[in-house]
This record gives structure tokens, sequence and C-alpha cells, in this order.
């Protein structure tokens, strides 16, 4: 495995903040069933992006539940459901800024119910996202002291 597939200090920051991402809550806001029954394995992609967690078995990509760690400069980390080793589903995106997006996906891009948090300004948007763009949607601000 590449050695440099690995997220930044700031990612892992706010994954402390968040916590681990827990089966339960990733099945209560899931779409499509989880499948309990596929193997575990990981792979790294033509774009040096390791995805680790359950693959198809006829395929060999990541098809359930999945983590998925970009490559530098990035270092992104994607915790939740995929397909055909693309965010879908439900899930959680941590940015290398410490920013994240929890919520729906479909083909890569957020779709359908979701909350996007802006660690440093405090600003939240929430709401229904369609390829990629929030629609509906309310923002706050939070101000943490």
């Amino acid at each position: 495995m590449n050695s440099k597939v690995d997220v930044s200090d700031v990612v892992k920051q706010t994954w402390n903040l968040l916590g681990p991402l827990r089966l339960t809550e990733l099945i209560k806001n899931s779409v499509d069933t989880v499948d309990f029954n596929l193997d575990f394995g990981q792979t790294i992609d033509k774009f040096n992006t390791l995805n680790q967690g359950q693959q198809n078995p006829k395929t060999g990509k990541m098809e359930g539940i999945c983590r998925m760690i970009f490559s530098e400069p990035n270092g992104h980390l994607y915790e939740g459901q995929c397909k055909n080793e693309r965010r879908d589903g439900w899930g959680r995106q941590i940015y290398c800024d410490g920013n994240y997006y929890i919520g729906h996906w479909k083909d890569n891009k957020k779709n359908g119910w979701g909350k996007k948090v802006y660690i440093k300004s405090g600003k939240i948007e929430e709401g229904n996202w369609e390829n990629g763009e929030l629609r509906n949607w309310f923002w706050r601000t939070i101000f943490f002291l």
C-alpha cells in the first residue's frame, strides 16, 4: 500500500470531534438495505484513493459500507455507503480544512437531505441537495465559545 494515502491532522481532529461513524446511524439513515453478507477488502483506485469496506464479489469494487481516504493533497475522508467505489447512499465526508458534510449521496455527489458544517465560521447549510448543489435550504450560524 502507498503510505502517502492518509488523512490530514485537521481531518483527524474533526473525526475525533464527531466520533466514529455508528453502524446504527448508517442503517437508520440508509436509503438502501445494508447487506451484511458482503466480504470486506481494500483497493487503491487510479486516483490513489484508498477504498476500504465491503466488496462486490463479482467486480471486486467497494459496494456497501465503506471508507474512502482521498490521496494527497486533499486527504479528505468519506465514511458511509458506496456503490461501484463511488459515494452513494448515506455517509459523511470530512474535508481537508475540517469542514464536513453528513447526508445523502448519489453517484459521488451530495443528493437528498444533508448538512454541511463550516468549522471556523460555525455556518451550517442544511437542506435538500441535488446533483451536488444545495436547493431547498436554510442556513444558520453557531458561534463556538
